[in-house]
């Protein structure tokens, strides 16, 4: 859903005529394990489009580490300096993207009040500078477990390997400490914004 407000603004920002054929030409940067993530979504809309006679497609190029020693944030100053307009829309982080800031489109004026409804805050924060909504969050790619061994080790238990046994560890032990009157842990929490 998120990436079809993407095209949809962009469709609109061209100011194209009805039934005039769009092609968004899209660059990405992505660790080799994420290579598929925004093929994906391209693929997506695109059936999305087709499905609904938008004559709107996407066309990615994916760059990853395979391509050897690539450094996407001087590329973007490399496309920017020169005014390039080889790309429409540009997957990257919220660290690249906020280097490049003065580029980029505030997005604000072409979206729903109500659009940042359906994202964390802090998520949907990491995409605005300067009250400049530069960027949409397309994914979020933190995949970590940070583990108090000590809790575990208290209660006899192993890191988690599934999420059933995450829940229910992290339930036994936020239990346990309550007994004890500690109420001072979080169980977890999937948005470590402040790290990014």
């Amino acid at each position: 859903m998120i990436l079809k407000y993407v095209f949809f603004i962009l469709f609109f920002l061209f100011n194209v005529e009805y039934n005039v054929a769009i092609e968004i030409n899209a660059l990405a940067y992505m660790f080799d394990t994420y290579s598929n993530l925004f093929s994906w979504q391209v693929d997506e809309f695109n059936e999305y489009a087709q499905k609904n006679s938008l004559n709107i497609t996407v066309k990615i190029v994916l760059i990853t580490p395979k391509d050897g020693s690539y450094d996407f944030s001087n590329h973007l100053d490399s496309l920017f300096s020169k005014k390039s307009d080889k790309y429409d829309l540009i997957y990257n982080t919220a660290r690249v993207m906020s280097f490049h800031a003065h580029h980029y489109e505030d997005l604000k004026k072409y979206l729903p009040a109500n659009y940042s409804n359906q994202f964390h805050p802090e998520v949907y924060n990491s995409c605005i500078n300067k009250g400049r909504l530069i960027g949409l969050p397309a994914s979020v790619d933190i995949n970590v477990l940070y583990a108090n061994t000590d809790l575990l080790n208290k209660y006899e238990k192993r890191i988690p390997k599934t999420w059933n046994e995450l829940l229910e560890t992290t339930k036994f032990i936020l239990n346990e400490e309550k007994r004890l009157n500690n109420t001072d842990y979080t169980g977890f929490n999937g948005l470590f914004s402040e790290f990014l």
